[in-house]
């Protein structure tokens, strides 16, 4: 009976040297505003004329317009695209431009003239909206191979957020 009281005794005091620590830990997240973009400007290359050997046009980001070649630039509106990007101003931004000549298809026909050689700039952020401006070079055969009109057509434009 002793060796039993023995070990109860051990028991008990094993027992009551054992401690329970609890503690308190902290979970973090944060809600960031959604990014949006928007296409403030839309890229026009303006009027302009070609001689018989075509050439091509310049719009840089900073809406420099330059005729090469054969082309009379004209008188009129044209402008670089702008893009507006409204959303959370502290993640780095990539932007991925189109890597292969964009077409413009003529209004009457299957005619078609090609952006190509895109470039862009950032010029700054107001009111926490990042602008991107857009410039490319149109590339213009002679009047047989393009014929007057107006033309047009779409490209993509990738931003990555880091």
């Amino acid at each position: 009976m002793n060796k039993y009281l023995l070990s109860v005794a051990a028991f008990l005091i094993s027992i009551s040297s054992l401690s329970q620590v609890s503690v308190t830990g902290t979970a973090y997240t944060e809600i960031v505003p959604m990014v949006t973009i928007k296409e403030k400007v839309q890229m026009n290359i303006g009027r302009f004329s070609t001689e018989s050997g075509g050439g091509s046009i310049v719009i840089t980001p900073e809406g420099v317009r330059i005729g090469k070649g054969s082309v009379v630039l004209l008188n009129g509106y044209y402008s670089q695209a702008i893009f507006i990007i409204s959303g959370s101003s502290t993640n780095a931004l990539s932007v991925i431009l189109p890597g292969a000549p964009q077409p413009l298809y003529h209004n009457n026909s299957s005619n078609r003239v090609y952006l190509e050689n895109w470039t862009y700039s950032t010029p700054g952020t107001n009111d926490g909206k990042t602008e991107i401006y857009i410039g490319a070079t149109l590339e213009v055969g002679p009047d047989d191979l393009n014929p007057a009109g107006t033309y047009s057509g779409t490209y993509q434009v990738n931003f990555i957020f880091n």
